[in-house]
């Protein structure tokens, strides 16, 4: 483009009054594309997943069944676990509960 990052910012200003980064994030831009960076994807980094929510930790949440968890529209028993405390579904009536172990 052979701009600097004053014409940039100019050239952004003019196409996209509403939504131009600041200065600062233009030179940062410039900054990282003379490093070499050849893209505007975002780098993969270790961390914090995107979503709070992942298929690994929903078991964690429980179910949230208001019926008996006997078919797989109950997400413990689709997931081949047994409902738990966290769950939402009524303990007396739910078919999904691990099976008590009596001590005597």
């Amino acid at each position: 483009m052979g701009k600097n990052t004053v014409q940039a910012k100019q050239w952004i200003e003019k196409c996209y009054p509403d939504s131009c980064p600041s200065k600062e994030t233009i030179c940062r831009w410039f900054a990282e594309f003379e490093r070499g960076r050849t893209d505007t994807n975002d780098a993969e980094r270790s961390g914090r997943p995107v979503e709070a929510v992942t298929p690994e930790n929903k078991l964690l949440l429980g179910c949230k069944c208001r019926t008996e968890c006997r078919s797989n529209r109950c997400s413990c028993k689709k997931n081949n676990a047994n409902c738990a405390d966290l769950c939402a579904c009524d303990k007396i009536v739910c078919l999904n509960k691990a099976d008590e172990v009596l001590i005597a």
